[in-house]
């Protein structure tokens, strides 16, 4: 192993799978000097996003690791008519795609206001290339918070008070159990791509120190 490469220390929120297991394997391969620490609720590192009287534990967990790059995967939401499901179904969804990625941010931001000598060099959140820019049927409160993602990272970015890199990757449709068989996506040639595609665009965009503090859309055309 070449000794002037830095090892650095990876963390994958909500990577059990689709995007998030493809991105990891793809560190594994082309960094394996680099630690990769998956944090899920089917990972050995156990966190459910949705319960949020354990994100100050989180936080300290996550905090203790010492991380340099931490990326934001979990996601998800009901599909079908607003009203017609269960309200704490869409408390599930504000809290997993919205609210605690804002508290990750927030908590390693002051954070790295105090001890500026953090090794913390970038976050990354995964957004929607659908649903964060348009109306999006059948999933209104995914939809919703995902625009308020959008919200927040470029309100943040207009702030320039962040020392760490802040990005927000949105891809569109992916082959993935999120997405039902029969789902209309799928019908369409080249509208779904596969996770190991996008990971391989995340995996390239993240490695250019000229995107600091940028927003990626991938649109859904392969």
């Amino acid at each position: 192993m070449n000794q002037n490469i830095r090892s650095k220390t990876w963390i994958l929120l909500g990577a059990s799978r689709g995007l998030g297991r493809s991105f990891a394997e793809l560190i594994a391969l082309n960094q394996p000097q680099d630690q990769v620490l998956v944090a899920s609720r089917k990972s050995n590192w156990s966190m459910d996003f949705a319960k949020k009287e354990l994100w100050p534990e989180y936080i300290k967990e996550i905090q203790k690791k010492q991380a340099s790059h931490i990326l934001y995967f979990a996601g998800g939401g009901p599909f079908g008519n607003f009203a017609e499901k269960n309200w704490q179904d869409h408390e599930w969804t504000f809290k997993v795609n919205f609210e605690f990625p804002a508290y990750l941010t927030y908590q390693l931001a002051a954070e790295n206001k105090v001890n500026s000598n953090k090794q913390l060099e970038q976050i990354c959140l995964i957004g929607s290339s659908i649903a964060e820019a348009t109306a999006d049927p059948g999933a209104a409160s995914y939809s919703a918070a995902k625009h308020a993602q959008v919200g927040l990272v470029q309100s943040l970015h207009k702030e320039g008070s962040l020392n760490f890199d802040l990005r927000l990757f949105s891809p569109g449709y992916m082959d993935t159990n999120l997405l039902p068989p029969h789902a209309w996506p799928r019908q369409k040639s080249g509208f779904v791509a596969h996770p190991k595609q996008i990971a391989a665009e995340l995996y390239i965009w993240l490695q250019d120190v000229s995107k600091r503090n940028t927003h990626l859309v991938i649109r859904s055309q392969y």
